[in-house]
């Protein structure tokens, strides 16, 4: 799937972008409540923006936004680089509103993400599912991504998950 025309991919900037961010966040609730239990705030930005992976520095991260053609965040994703290998690129956040859920552009953005990985001779790419988030964990692995471990449960804002770390070989054959 291509994108229709007028819809794009671009940076997401700090602090231009909060107005279409916290309108995003409010109509896709529902994971940032699965994920912490709390409604998204402020602070929701605040975190994409900065959080970044154990010794890794929240300036190196790549946020990405998915604009309709009017303009309106439909879509939005974090990537960092450099954990947990040095080769390795980290897919901290995909989400989509809830109408575009199942409509092709999730995979839209992920090949964006393991084209910027690719960009940066990453070899794999992980990313974490909730336990909860069983139709995210079934996106990922038809994407090709396989497990690899789980986490201890761990306390997110009010919710407790356990978390599933899956990975890519970014060098093994890709399904076309």
């Amino acid at each position: 799937m291509i994108l229709p025309v007028g819809w794009y991919i671009r940076d997401l900037n700090d602090p231009n972008d909060r107005p279409e961010m916290r309108d995003f966040y409010a109509r896709a609730s529902d994971y940032v409540m699965l994920e912490t239990g709390l409604c998204p705030c402020e602070d929701t930005i605040d975190e994409l923006f900065q959080n970044a992976p154990p010794g890794g520095n929240p300036a190196d991260c790549i946020h990405l936004g998915l604009f309709d053609n009017q303009g309106v965040i439909q879509g939005l994703c974090e990537q960092s680089f450099g954990y947990p290998n040095p080769d390795s690129s980290y897919l901290g956040l995909l989400i989509l509103s809830p109408d575009m859920r199942g409509s092709g552009y999730g995979p839209i953005l992920f090949e964006r993400m393991k084209e910027i990985a690719i960009q940066k001779n990453c070899s794999e790419l992980f990313i974490a599912v909730l336990d909860a988030n069983t139709r995210g964990r079934a996106f990922w692995e038809r994407m090709g991504f396989k497990y690899q471990l789980s986490s201890d449960p761990i306390t997110t804002g009010v919710a407790t998950h356990v978390r599933h770390r899956l990975r890519l070989d970014l060098n093994a054959p890709q399904k076309g």
